[in-house]
């Protein structure tokens, strides 16, 4: 009974670690007029480098992705091209600077994160 239990407690946590993740995924192919009125926020604890880690960190810090803006007056080849804009539970909004590349790149290595249901 116990390891059936732990068994399926493992598949739950991974299913929902791929439903944060498809979230996480869905929500930065929105785009944004711009920021919103948001700050620029210097802590980026929240950040991942994959859909996987972000979705992991939204979860632990209590925050939603509302999506991303293009930054304005960018020397052309800059790497931070965007702005991720996030939302905390008190409705606090603020973004911080994240790459176009890295987002395109998901699609190539997270495939089943673009995958309609």
């Amino acid at each position: 009974m116990v390891v059936i239990l732990m068994k399926f407690k493992k598949v739950f946590l991974a299913d929902c670690k791929s439903t944060l993740a498809k979230k996480v995924a869905l929500a930065l192919e929105h785009e944004l007029y711009d920021d919103g009125g948001t700050c620029h926020e210097m802590w980026n604890g929240w950040i991942g480098c994959d859909p996987y880690e972000f979705a992991q960190n939204l979860d632990k810090y209590h925050l939603i992705i509302l999506g991303y803006f293009k930054l304005k007056s960018l020397k052309p080849g800059t790497l931070l091209d965007i702005g991720i804009v996030a939302e905390d539970e008190d409705g606090e909004r603020f973004w911080c600077h994240y790459s176009s590349k890295w987002i395109k790149d998901w699609k190539d290595e997270y495939p089943e994160l673009y995958k309609e249901d």
